[in-house]
């Protein structure tokens, strides 16, 4: 039966359907709260776009915005804000005392640091050693220590023995304490780094097959091998040998040593240890993280700030881990209260709002993410919007 009457298209609301006056503010947007599909800009001017579905707060829409985002494999920019998912290393040149993951798309201060030592990193004793990045090559009149770098907590020293002639190849590591050095710099044996004069230091020969502390000959294994990888490495202050290769321990020295060490190579004849990597143990840096800036149509009053972090050490929210605001290119900034929200994995949203209009006015739009108190902290995400 046909309806007497204006008809509505389907799918579409006519304005002859609608009453004078039918349609108001307070109607499309009953509370004013999050999570309505419109909220009033105030007065007699048009509702904005603010949220999509009823019972979506800004934060989860910040959320979806990342994950958005993520799934193009970019930052996102959209009015009023963008969202980076650090798919790759955009912030880099503008922060500090980070390092990017490419592997899992994060920001990070990490506790630990690996490195190929270059030649200036290590001191020769002597003459006639070969230093390169990653290779020491020693002769019978000259070996060489790390000088730059401390192996520091729990440490790995890795090497592969490229060759190894009959007379023997020295390796291992020494309590870095300025007595111990002055050994390595004119006591003992050129063969033995001067590690044959020290109390504490760890080595052994390939070759001519022994193992040591200090003077003391403490194993006799033979177990010279130029196609594996092994490692000199501290766990828990215990110091063994490892073979990589194989995954099988060599060798663990008796006793408990916490003392930072240094590397060494010696050797009777023409010798060369290559492919060797340092991992050892540091304090977290304080990591502070600032992207280039976006331009907002207008000076914006409010500030909107999600992060999506993995805290590997526990925190004191908006103590250990803060964001911040700035509305003129990062001369000024608000600090935003951040509170935890969803969590996905290991990662957590911490978002939170804040009054910028206190701030010159401006319109060149940054945040800053900072780690402090040492804390180390994984970042895979910042979503930033104003208003």
């Amino acid at each position: 039966m046909r309806l007497i009457g204006p008809q509505a298209i389907q799918g579409k609301v006519g304005t002859t359907a609608l009453a004078d006056s039918a349609v108001t503010l307070a109607k499309l947007n009953p509370t004013g709260s999050d999570g309505q599909v419109l909220t009033s800009t105030g007065g007699s001017t048009a509702p904005a776009y603010e949220v999509v579905s009823s019972g979506v707060s800004r934060s989860d829409g910040r959320h979806m915005m990342l994950q958005i985002a993520d799934l193009q494999g970019q930052a996102l920019n959209f009015p009023n804000g963008f969202a980076d998912p650090f798919d790759s290393d955009t912030i880099g040149s503008t922060s500090t005392n980070e390092t990017y993951d490419a592997s899992n798309d994060y920001y990070h201060n990490p506790s630990t640091q690996t490195l190929t030592p270059a030649a200036s990193d290590w001191t020769q004793r002597g003459s006639g050693a070969t230093l390169s990045s990653g290779s020491v090559t020693t002769t019978s009149s000259g070996s060489a220590y790390s000088a730059s770098n401390l192996l520091t907590g729990d440490f790995v020293f890795q090497f592969q023995m490229s060759s190894v002639v009959s007379d023997h190849m020295v390796i291992g590591v020494f309590d870095g304490a300025a007595d111990e050095v002055a050994h390595a710099v004119s006591d003992g044996e050129y063969q033995q780094a001067g590690m044959n004069a020290m109390d504490d230091s760890f080595f052994f020969s390939a070759g001519t097959p022994w193992i040591k502390k200090g003077s003391s000959t403490v194993d006799t294994s033979t177990w010279a091998n130029t196609s594996n990888t092994f490692q000199i490495r501290r766990i828990s202050n215990t110091i063994s040998i490892y073979n990589l290769s194989t995954t099988t321990q060599v060798y663990a020295w008796s006793g408990s040593y916490s003392a930072d060490m240094r590397a060494a190579v010696g050797g009777g004849g023409s010798t060369t240890a290559s492919s060797i990597v340092f991992t050892y143990t540091i304090t977290p840096p304080n990591m502070t993280l600032i992207p280039a800036a976006a331009t907002a149509a207008s000076a914006p009053s409010t500030g909107y700030l999600a992060i999506q972090a993995d805290p590997v050490d526990s925190i004191t929210l908006n103590t250990d881990l803060k964001g911040e605001i700035s509305r003129d290119n990062g001369s000024n900034w608000t600090q935003v209260t951040l509170s935890a929200g969803a969590t996905n994995g290991d990662f957590t949203i911490y978002g939170g709002s804040v009054d910028i209009s206190g701030q010159p006015s401006g319109t060149q739009m940054k945040y800053r993410v900072t780690t402090l108190n040492n804390k180390e902290i994984r970042i895979s995400g910042v979503v930033l919007r104003w208003a």
